[in-house]
């Protein structure tokens, strides 16, 4: 709302403003390259005032820990007062981190795991809350917004941090304050804003493996009522992957990105932004690690494959086909609007509107040989239109906030899978074998939503929400011949099996072989999924004190259906999964004790969770273990959190948060582990749900002659034993792995300038984020060895 302020109490140490742990993170809002002052005051929406030329009171105490502003609930709130759990950083402490996108985020949140699959498609868990699904259109468990516009699906979210003022991660059921549905939880990164002066700046690093990371932007006005911010960042570098076989390397980074944002006040009641961003990813891909050799049929495995050897526990050794091209071409834009019109001093009417476009293009090597034993092209086009529109009003102690919104997307998800040198191609006595899985799939959604709170008392809101979505799926595709009729002979010759000679149509050469399980003729699969819900939170927030505030939260949320893109030898793997809902309790605390120099927060939670989605597993009679999307019909979750952040004295601040997990099957849930033995798998743990994450960070600054400071840091990211696959099978097991990161340098006092020097897994622990099982082989994906490099912010005013 125009009329509602907040203030900000920041410390006078920037060794303060740099913490990201949930509750308490002082930090400057709006534009993240503005003037520091010691307070700043909010403005509007989740636009802060770039400027923040208001006087602020005084600190009590120059250590003093202070609050970061927040728009969790679409409106300016100090993070201590909102009722929820959330983790915010500022854009500098996500650069001081080395944060450049949203996997990253696991270094900064407790809770949070980013996975790539073999398709070079992200997942994103957050409290186990995850969707394990690699098709290019699945719709994620973690929804990701930049300024409250929504990227709807995890591939175009690759660009999202860039030039950030901020980024806020939300726990838990969303989506009846605005944006779409989620069972996890949202990320919402927040753009610095157009300044109404000059302002430029940047940071560049160099760091091992030759890679160089640059972004900078230019801000300014463009006349009296238009102004403007074009951001734009780099990352170039070297090979980071050793072939163990031969000399040969692998993971040369090639990704540029830009955002351009116009900002248009032609009156105190009227505002709009225009923002129009894109980025390319011209990297190479990752390759994976094997780790097994397990032929489904052995009696007819490629002679190398069965005496391959396997890789070294060493995070740059790997293996790939000897092609020269396993590399992404993925584009992306997007362009949005967004309207802002003061009915009344106390009522606002809000437009946003967006159309993306995501376009996807990579080669994988799938199975961690120098042999062609699964090859992948992946190719992916995915055009996505959202409109919202919402009133929000304040009367009395009620703000309301009522809207809706619809979305349309198109999606097309082409898998094509070169098996020349498999147990597949020897067994089906294939000459150059190759397979196409696609599908074309429409996503039709419109919401309805509102949201109240009520101010019982001067200490006690009551919060309330609600949202009715409607969202239709159509499905059309199939596991096709890849073009030179190899495959299309095998789908003839067992349809002649199954029917007849004479009884079928033949498949062409490039034509489904896709078997209908009815009438066991080959062709294109059409399907379609039509799904409503009610979603709805309702919460109670009691300020006990200034500095303390109690909640308890019950919410219920949805993630609607999926189709995946896979191989089918028959039409029921193509069959969706349907939409899966959280149920969820929190009840949780917020306080800062000792004159505000020490903040604790904690968070209790339980979660019933229903149809859970997952790729199961499904034997086939042709190509041994194939995939199949499945729900878990019920499991549960709960756990725990905790942060402390401490400043004892002027420059020290230590920090700590982590989260205890736990997550269970509670129902009978029978399918097929990743060796095709068929199990119930009730009373296993969630797959991807550590019990234990960590994260820590202590830093010191101290002045050093006139206007220049020296600071020491160093953080802890931890996590705990983990299941990549239902099963609890060794070799799909993640391991604990704890990561040290370390920085050190020097920086004026103003922040005109910073240099600094950094370590990242100063341990070169070896670790992994995911276990894969591919037609002949087990594969890792190792996390990245110990890097090191120097960096350099600039700032123009």
């Amino acid at each position: 709302m125009r009329n509602f302020h907040k203030r900000v109490m920041l410390t006078g140490s920037a060794s303060i403003m740099a913490l990201s742990l949930p509750g308490v993170a002082a930090a400057r809002d709006g534009t993240a390259d503005a003037p520091v002052p010691a307070a700043a005051p909010a403005a509007s929406a989740d636009q802060a005032s770039p400027d923040q030329t208001a006087t602020p009171p005084a600190a009590e105490s120059p250590n003093e820990i202070g609050d970061i502003i927040v728009t969790a609930q679409k409106r300016e709130e100090a993070i201590n007062r909102v009722g929820m759990s959330i983790t915010a950083a500022t854009g500098d402490t996500l650069i001081e981190r080395g944060v450049t996108g949203t996997a990253d985020l696991a270094r900064i949140v407790p809770s949070f795991q980013a996975t790539t699959t073999t398709f070079d498609t992200p997942v994103y868990t957050l409290r186990g809350v995850g969707f394990y699904e690699s098709s290019v259109g699945a719709a994620p468990t973690v929804n990701v917004y930049v300024d409250q516009v929504p990227l709807p699906y995890p591939v175009m979210t690759t660009g999202a941090a860039l030039d950030l003022a901020r980024v806020e991660v939300l726990k838990g059921p969303q989506g009846t304050v605005f944006g779409q549905n989620a069972t996890g939880g949202a990320i919402n990164y927040i753009a610095a804003k157009p300044t109404n002066d000059f302002q430029a700046g940047g940071t560049v690093s160099f760091a091992r493996f030759a890679t160089l990371e640059a972004q900078g932007y230019v801000s300014g006005p463009l006349s009296s009522t238009v102004k403007a911010r074009l951001s734009f960042a780099t990352t170039q570098g070297g090979d980071w992957q050793k072939s163990y076989t031969r000399d040969a390397g692998l993971g040369d980074r090639n990704k540029g990105q830009a955002r351009l944002l116009v900002d248009w006040d032609p009156s105190d009641r009227f505002r709009f932004e225009l923002n129009v961003n894109g980025n390319f990813d011209n990297s190479d891909t990752v390759a994976g690690q094997v780790i097994a050799v397990n032929p489904g049929n052995p009696a007819n495995a490629y002679p190398a494959l069965l005496n391959y050897p396997l890789a070294p526990r060493n995070a740059r050794a790997a293996d790939w086909d000897p092609i020269g091209n396993l590399q992404r071409k993925n584009r992306f834009w997007q362009a949005s609007g967004r309207a802002d019109y003061d009915l009344t001093d106390s009522a606002t009417l809000t437009s946003i509107t967006s159309y993306a476009h995501q376009k996807v293009r990579s080669l994988v090597d799938a199975d961690g040989l120098a042999l062609e034993s699964t090859l992948w092209q992946n190719t992916g086009d995915i055009k996505s239109f959202f409109q919202e529109l919402r009133l929000e009003n304040e009367f009395g102690p009620v703000r309301v906030t009522v809207g809706g919104n619809y979305q349309n997307d198109k999606i097309y998800d082409g898998n094509l899978i070169f098996v020349r040198e498999s147990t597949t191609r020897t067994t089906l006595g294939l000459p150059t074998p190759k397979g196409l899985n696609y599908s074309n799939q429409k996503n039709e959604q419109w919401a309805v939503f509102g949201n109240a709170d009520l101010k019982l008392t001067d200490t006690l809101t009551l919060q309330g929400g609600v949202r009715y979505t409607d969202n239709k799926r159509r499905f059309s595709g199939c596991s096709a011949d890849g073009g030179d009729g190899s495959l299309a002979a095998v789908y003839n010759l067992l349809m002649g099996v199954f029917r007849g000679a004479g009884n079928f149509s033949p498949v062409a050469p490039g034509g489904c072989g896709t078997l209908n399980s009815v009438t066991l003729q080959s062709g294109n699969v059409v399907q379609s999924l039509d799904e409503d819900n009610v979603s709805w939170r309702g919460g109670l927030n009691w300020q006990a004190t200034r500095d303390t505030l109690l909640y308890a939260n019950v919410s219920k949320g949805f993630k609607s259906g999926s189709f995946p893109t896979l191989s089918a030898s028959v039409n029921t793997q193509f069959s969706p999964a349907v939409q899966e809902s959280v149920l969820a309790y929190e009840a949780g605390f917020k306080t800062a004790l000792a004159n505000r120099h020490i903040q604790l927060n904690g968070a209790a939670f339980y979660y019933d969770y229903t149809n859970k989605q997952i790729r199961g597993n499904s034997p086939d009679f042709l190509f041994g273990l194939l995939e199949k999307l499945v729900n878990i019909p019920k499991s549960e979750i709960y756990g725990a959190e905790a942060q402390i952040i401490v400043a004892p004295v002027t420059g020290l601040t230590m920090s700590a948060s982590g989260t205890y997990l736990h997550t269970e099957i509670t129902d009978d849930f029978n399918n097929f582990d990743p060796n095709a033995t068929a199990r119930n798998f009730k009373g296993e743990a969630l797959p991807r749900s550590p019990k234990w994450s960590a994260v820590a960070d202590a830093q010191y600054k101290f002045p050093v002659g006139d206007a220049r400071s020296v600071f020491l840091g160093g953080s802890l990211t931890y996590q705990s034993t983990a299941e990549s696959k239902l099963g609890e099978l060794p070799l799909y097991t993640l391991n604990a792995y704890t990561l040290l990161d370390a920085r050190v340098g020097i920086e004026s006092d103003d922040g005109r300038w910073r240099v600094a020097a950094f370590g990242r897994n100063l341990t070169n622990k070896y670790y992994w984020t995911n276990v894969f099982r591919t037609y002949d082989t087990v594969i890792r994906y190792a996390g990245m060895p110990v890097t090191y490099g120097l960096q350099l912010s600039v700032k123009l005013r």
